[in-house]
């Protein structure tokens, strides 16, 4: 049972008129009232409920082989409320880490208990997850520390809704749609009280304009769909009144647009693809809740920018299973198999093969029991070619690969862009260098988050400031942010045999008197393949010029000009040319935290003195 504030909204079939609406986040009421003749008399959550044994047993082949193991072992730690200390020890140090591996081990304990019980069905699992459900009950916040720096949430001024505390609504919001009767009465009712206060109630008032929406409801980045999607799998579920359940729907669906205008229209991803499969992921759960609570009638599959998002995943793919690491991407992000079967059912109609997928409930379930709408043949299918070489225009990214049929070893991807996308790195003009599956020269990729990775110190770090990628330094200055320093695309040739790619950088550094800075990759095709990166510049005085390269791997220098740069059991030869002027080369590691990675290794390639003009090149190709 909900509030009685929201229960009589409903019984009245109020529309919803904005007090205050700057943003323009409510949804036109007419819409709601339409939704609301589309949606259930009661609401449903996602999959069949514990009572359904063979649908279960379905749903087991989508997880995790262990899951009864990881529940035992869970049932066997105590649950208890969070200690305000760890909670703001963010606040003092500016550490995530801590906190962060608590929170997210206590989730995943609960979660194994839910899907262990429905999967087995017998009851040993219920204790366990109603200590689980009393402990997160009486927690202050389910919001990060971290998206909690004014400690309002903490201190119950006002409740937010951010990733994870709606992620936790949707987690039990299934567990007791799944679990009904089986958990005690005491127990629901701590439940549905704390998704009311801690989901319902603010996501609805932000609708209604009875207070400032949170950020996550208009911003372009994962935010916004991950949060959408959470909100609308808890409502669905949980939420009786049938009006409620369409506002937040109509809700979802005229502010969702946000996250696809992030996204440029060529479909790349600029957060990286940590981030496509956690904010795509959640965007595609979205959709699929729609088309199944509204029997195909709400489809935010069908704006033909989705499919070219949808697309991705397959088309960033450099050489054998290696993709870019731009942004604030792990090295060895590559794109979720749940999330890659959902696109080609949606897409496509492949029903997805039975695997193991790990804990993750909704996507379990939605990959058992997958819904199709009867638009899905309109739908055009997102592209996915693995041929010579995929260009994003929009976003200025090119990734190079071997001659179609040939068995690939070499491959490239090149950056252009600007200083201002998702989860920015100053970092125009980056590049990454495959061989055999394996990124021998990088862009190093993300650093362990803290508080000074998202504020006015983010630049501080050689992570994200363009010292840690294989960009010039010019005059002894680094790449400066925002949307002004972008590498403007100059050329583009594209041949069986090579690729040429040439870009402005000048924009990307403040450096009075410099008139050109340009950079040309060119890709050759012909033996085992190679990469020439060619820096230009011109200035009206005489200026220090350095360009870089970036490798977790190790440096061996053969001779004045030639380097050796091997990593996981693959070398590459570096030749540097630098028209008849001398260079010095240094080597230092980059100090910023990686995480487990041992730390990257920045090459720096010099002219010795100061010049009013000159270019570097490096030719990077295969040893055998």
């Amino acid at each position: 049972m909900l509030c009685p504030v929201l229960l009589a909204w409903a019984a009245g079939l109020a529309r919803p008129v904005p007090q205050t609406d700057p943003k323009g986040v409510a949804p036109d009421p007419k819409r709601v009232e339409e939704i609301a003749r589309w949606l259930p008399e009661r609401p449903q959550g996602v999959g069949p409920t514990a009572d359904d044994r063979p649908g279960w047993k379905e749903i087991a082949a989508f997880l995790e082989e262990d899951l009864l193991r990881s529940a035992e072992k869970a049932a066997e730690r105590p649950f208890r409320p969070f200690d305000d200390e760890l909670y703001l020890d963010f606040s003092r140090t500016g550490n995530r880490t801590r906190y962060q591996a608590v929170y997210f081990a206590r989730w995943r304990d609960l979660n194994a208990l839910v899907l262990a019980e429905c999967v087995e069905g017998r009851g040993r699992f219920l204790p366990a997850l109603e200590r689980a459900v009393d402990a997160v009950g009486a927690d202050r916040t389910w919001v990060l520390p971290a998206h909690d720096r004014s400690l309002n949430n903490f201190h119950g001024k006002q409740v937010d809704i951010d990733l994870f505390s709606s992620a936790a609504g949707w987690y039990l919001a299934s567990a007791d749609y799944w679990l009904g009767g089986r958990l005690s009465e005491p127990c629901r009712k701590t439940l549905r009280e704390n998704l009311d206060r801690r989901i319902v109630r603010p996501i609805v008032d932000m609708l209604e304009g009875k207070r400032p929406p949170n950020g996550w409801l208009t911003v372009t980045n994962n935010w916004n769909a991950v949060c959408w999607a959470n909100v609308v799998g808890t409502v669905l579920a949980a939420v009786d009144p049938r009006p409620l359940r369409a506002l937040v729907l109509a809700g979802a669906e005229r502010n969702v647009r946000h996250f696809r205008s992030g996204i440029t229209p060529d479909g790349w991803c600029s957060e990286g693809m940590g981030y496509w499969n956690y904010g795509f992921g959640h965007y595609l759960m979205l959709a699929d809740l729609a088309l199944r609570a509204t029997e195909g009638r709400l489809d935010l599959l069908a704006d033909p920018h989705v499919a070219a998002i949808a697309s991705f995943g397959r088309r960033a793919e450099i050489v054998r299973g290696r993709y870019p690491s731009f942004a604030d991407c792990s090295v060895d992000a590559a794109p979720s198999p749940g999330l890659l079967a959902l696109i080609d059912w949606h897409f496509g109609g492949v029903r997805p093969a039975l695997r193991p997928g790990g804990r993750d409930p909704a996507l379990a379930v939605l990959l058992a029991r997958p819904y199709r709408s009867p638009r899905a043949a309109e739908r055009r299918p997102p592209a996915s070619e693995t041929g010579p070489r995929t260009w994003f225009p929009d976003a200025g990214i090119l990734i190079c690969r071997p001659a179609e049929g040939v068995r690939g070893r070499f491959g490239a991807a090149l950056k252009g862009g600007h200083n201002a996308e998702h989860h920015n790195h100053n970092d125009v003009g980056s590049y990454s260098v495959v061989l055999d599956g394996v990124a021998v020269l990088t862009d190093p990729g993300s650093e362990v988050y803290q508080a000074s990775t998202f504020d006015s110190r983010r630049y501080q770090s050689p992570a994200n400031n363009s010292f840690g990628h294989p960009v010039p330094r010019v005059a002894g200055k680094l790449q400066v942010p925002g949307p002004k320093a972008q590498g403007k695309v100059l050329e583009t040739e594209f041949k069986p045999e090579a690729d040429r790619f040439r870009i402005d950088l000048s924009s990307c550094y403040e450096v009075p008197g410099l008139e050109a800075l340009t950079r040309e990759f060119l890709y050759r095709r012909e033996g085992a393949g190679a990469l020439s990166v060619r820096d230009s510049f011109r200035a009206a005085r005489p200026i220090e010029f350095e360009t870089a390269l970036v490798t977790y791997g190790k440096v061996r220098r053969i001779d004045a000009s030639t380097l050796e740069v091997s990593e996981g059991g693959k070398a590459v030869r570096v030749r540097i040319e630098a028209e008849g002027r001398e260079l010095k080369i240094g080597e230092e590691p980059l100090e910023a935290d990686y995480g487990s990675r041992r730390k990257p290794l920045r090459v720096g390639i010099a002219f010795a003195g100061p010049a009013a003009s000159g270019s570097i090149t490096v030719t990077i190709a295969p040893l055998p």
